[in-house]
Order: C-alpha cells, then sequence, then structure tokens
C-alpha cells in the first residue's frame, strides 16, 4: 500500500465507515479496536478524500497521523533541535580528528619519561595534525636523552604516542683501591688476585674490615733476600663463606583497617582539553581511595575519571598462622637481593613467640665475594 495515514472514528460507527471507504473505493487496513476507537491505515494520498467521504455519511472520522511528505515535515519540525545538535556534533567531530590534544609517553625511565613530556608541551596541544613533525621530535628526544637506545614518535587518533628504549647500564669496571678489606664476617673459600698481594688464604677467618689483598706487589729482592715492594692500585675477588639474614620482629597484635560500607564517588571528564567535574572533599577521617579511568577513542576523544572513597574504621586483630607466614615471606623477600646470584649453601628458618611479638629468624649461608659491602 505504501505509505499511510493513520485515522480513527468511534466504536460504533465502525460498520458504517469500512462501508463509506468501500464505496468510495478507499482501500482500509491494519483496522482495530483501541479503546472506544476504530484505528485504520488508508493511502497517504488518499486521506482528504477518506475524511471528506466520511464526513459526508455522518461518521467523526479523525486524522491520527499523516503519512507522506506532512508527516515528514512534521517529524522534521519535532526533531529539528536534535538534527541540529547531531550535525553540529558532526561537524565538531571532523574538526576535532584534525588536530591532537594530548601525548602518551611510553617506556624509559622517570627521568627519560619527564624530560619527553616538557618536550611535548613545547609544542602545544590542541595543534594540526599536520603540524606535528614527527622525525623532528624524535631528533629532539635523541639530543635531550642521551640514554635511548630507540624512539618512535607517531600520531594515532586524537594523541601523540611516544614510545622510548633505553640503552642498557655499561658494566662496572673492577674498582681499583689502595687496598681491598673484607665487607663481612667469613671462612675464605678462594683468593683471586688482579693487582696487589694477597693477605690470606683459603680456609682463614676473616671479619669485617680485615685486610684482604694490599695495594703493593713484589718487583725483586735485595742484597738480603727480602721481597721489594712497589704501591699499586689493589683489585682482585675474594670469595668466602658467610651468614646472610637475621632477625626481624612482628608485633603479636596488629591495626588494620576496613570498610564501613559508606563511599563518596566524583566523577570527572576530560574532552578537548576542557575539564567537566572534579574531585572535592569525602569528609571522611579514614578512608580508601581508588581510581579507574576510561578512554574512549571515538571524535572527539575523551576520558571519563572516577574517584570512590571509601569510609574505613581502625581494628586491632592477632596475628594467626597465614599472617606470620606472610611475614615470613616478606623478609624472604627483602632477603633475596642479598643472595641474588650468590650460591646458597645452608638455610635456617625459625619463629619463635615471645611476650608480645614474634621473632623471624632467617640465615642463608651462602658462597659470595666478601670485597663488596654484605
Amino acid at each position: 500500500m505504501g505509505i499511510k495515514s493513520l485515522l480513527s472514528c468511534p466504536k460504533a460507527q465502525t460498520a458504517r465507515a469500512v462501508n463509506v471507504l468501500f464505496a468510495a473505493r478507499v482501500r482500509v487496513s491494519g483496522g482495530r479496536v483501541r479503546g472506544e476507537e476504530y484505528c485504520f491505515f488508508v493511502p497517504a494520498k488518499e486521506e482528504t478524500r477518506a475524511l471528506q467521504a466520511l464526513r459526508a455519511k455522518g461518521v467523526d472520522g479523525v486524522l491520527r497521523r499523516a503519512g507522506g511528505t506532512a508527516r515528514l515535515k512534521k517529524t522534521l519540525r519535532a526533531r529539528a533541535g536534535a538534527l541540529f545538535a547531531a550535525a553540529l556534533c558532526l561537524a565538531a567531530a571532523v574538526i576535532c580528528s584534525r588536530f591532537v590534544f594530548f601525548a602518551q609517553i611510553e617506556g624509559g625511565d622517570e627521568s627519560a619519561q619527564t624530560l619527553a613530556m616538557q618536550i611535548m608541551e613545547e609544542e602545544g596541544f590542541p595543534r594540526l595534525k599536520s603540524g606535528v613533525e614527527e622525525e623532528e621530535l624524535e631528533e629532539r628526544l635523541y639530543q635531550a636523552v642521551p640514554q635511548l637506545a630507540f624512539v618512535s614518535v607517531k600520531v594515532c587518533g586524537c594523541g601523540v604516542r611516544v614510545n622510548m628504549v633505553m640503552q642498557h647500564a655499561e658494566p662496572q669496571k673492577p674498582q681499583e683501591r689502595e687496598n681491598v678489606y673484607a665487607g663481612a664476617d667469613g671462612i675464605v673459600e678462594s683468593v683471586a688476585v688482579f693487582s696487589g698481594t694477597a693477605e690470606v688464604q683459603p680456609g682463614d677467618a676473616v671479619k669485617k674490615g680485615d685486610l684482604l689483598i694490599s695495594g703493593r706487589r713484589v718487583i725483586g729482592q735485595d742484597e738480603k733476600g727480602e721481597d721489594i715492594y712497589e704501591a699499586c692500585a689493589a683489585a682482585g675477588e675474594v670469595k668466602a663463606r658467610v651468614f646472610v639474614g637475621g632477625r626481624s620482629v612482628l608485633p603479636a597484635r596488629q591495626t588494620r583497617y576496613v570498610r564501613t560500607g559508606e563511599s563518596v564517588t566524583f566523577t570527572r571528564v576530560e574532552i578537548c582539553g576542557v575539564t567537566i567535574g572534579g574531585e572535592g572533599e569525602c569528609g571522611f577521617e579514614f578512608f580508601e581511595r581508588e581510581e579507574s579511568v576510561s578512554v574512549f577513542c571515538g571524535l572527539p576523544a575523551f576520558s571519563l575519571t572516577r574517584v570512590t572513597y571509601y569510609r574505613t574504621r581502625a581494628e586491632i586483630y592477632e596475628l594467626d598462622e597465614r599472617d606470620i607466614a606472610a611475614g615470613m615471606l616478606l623478609r624472604e623477600a627483602e632477603l633475596a637481593p642479598l643472595i641474588a646470584g650468590e650460591k646458597v649453601l645452608n638455610t635456617y628458618k625459625n619463629v619463635k613467640r615471645l611476650d608480645n611479638h614474634y621473632a623471624l629468624d632467617i640465615y642463608y649461608e651462602v658462597i659470595k665475594d666478601i670485597t663488596r659491602a654484605a
């Protein structure tokens, strides 16, 4: 039937209305009763003739919804504001797609990221994508951060992405000293002298601060047969069996903060360099803060930040086996760098309950170079 218009008449006049329209050769479809009215559809181009025929026979016909051009005009008038807003947003999106608004720095250490961000800020945002010279920015970053092994600057969406890779640290040269002393107590296992004279041998017991390698070397003998020495830099490696670790104390009762169920949430939107909303005071004496950031890569791109404060209260609790085991694991993690790469001969671990605390004893017997500080 094509485009249709919706008409209605009183329910009591349904039969008369159908007969009148049939006689006038107006096609009717979709008829149904709605409350006290009978609603039906007629072709949009015949709605005027249908209404005239109904009213001529005393039927109270009413146009409920116009079809064709009339309906289109009515819809456009009703939704003009929404269509204008959509057109405005589309135009703004097209314009914003030609600009970059922010820089994202990835890789590198904290100082390198700070320098990179300063260089990006000097470029000024927002700015046209065509005005971002990627190769020039890469060259400036190489000059500003000599430790860079590789850097890439790319325009991605509405931002500039900077990826940095730092050079590996150069291996340290053997330290040259006048004398080499023990950095820890231990039993000497091996001695390797690079320069100077060894003052200990395998099996010797040494204390921290004892002389291991002296800064002198034999260059000959005098008339009495005694060695003649000359000064030189002392360098070498002395490995010994040492104990690493010690005792740490864990209070038997501790304080923790638990959430009470009360919370306050603040929302902040950043779009095109403009911040909408913000973060206020939560009013809680003790609280936990959680922040989540969602980035939407539409046109224009924008980010949504939610900050939630949870009220907490202090609670004193007695340590259980799991807490003590966690304390032991934490202590082991603290000692791990001291034995990394070393040969571990024996391990001793023990927990003792004292008056109001636990004593955690962890010792490792390892073979390590004691010319370095223990």
